[in-house]
């Protein structure tokens, strides 16, 4: 007997970067996306994935009355709380940009679909100068009977030849470990060597 590969939905993907992990382990059964950003790109690399596009398409009800979603993983806009991100808006104050509101409705997401775990990640300052906000899900979280983790960590030690510091609010229903034991760095001049000349 074949045992079925645990269930996934993601919102706020984009071009489908954190699909492609995600993937590996989950059967991914839709993309929930506010605009068309990146949306084209998701469907070349993921033809027979459904994108809804517009927050009226959702399918919420279908999928919270449908099995249970194991993992719901998202990375909403992340500019707000960036220094770059706030001068092109015009704020320094995060409360105050619009952007965030896709952080709270991802985390309506859980409370409405209530999966086993969901993950939002974000620029490191997200945990910084966003805590208020974190604290805030954090409580939320919480109270609907979810362990919370944190985790911050940068994408060069997990074979991305960048430094890119990254945050990730982890809520499980289950226990959560996240020890990472390989930290090879990889360089940008090995990652070209990879790449096939057009």
């Amino acid at each position: 007997m074949t045992l079925a590969r645990p269930t996934a939905l993601g919102a706020w993907i984009f071009a489908g970067g954190f699909t492609v992990g995600v993937s590996r382990v989950f059967d991914v059964v839709a993309h929930l996306e506010e605009t068309k950003y990146g949306v084209a790109t998701v469907r070349r690399n993921f033809p027979n994935l459904p994108v809804y596009v517009g927050k009226d398409s959702w399918p919420v009800e279908a999928l919270r009355d449908g099995p249970r979603i194991d993992f719901l993983y998202g990375n909403p806009p992340c500019a707000a709380w960036s220094p770059a991100g706030s001068k092109i808006v015009g704020t320094r104050d995060w409360r105050t940009d619009a952007r965030v509101d896709c952080t709270r409705e991802h985390f309506r997401l859980l409370e409405t679909l209530r999966p086993r775990a969901w993950a939002w990640e974000s620029v490191q300052q997200a945990f910084t100068v966003g805590r208020e906000l974190v604290d805030e899900l954090t409580r939320r979280a919480i109270d609907l009977g979810y362990s919370v983790s944190y985790v911050l960590h940068n994408a060069k030690h997990l074979g991305v030849p960048q430094s890119r510091p990254r945050f990730f609010f982890v809520a499980t229903d289950c226990a959560f470990d996240a020890r990472i034991d390989d930290w090879t760095v990889e360089s940008v001049a090995s990652a070209l060597r990879r790449v096939n000349d057009p």
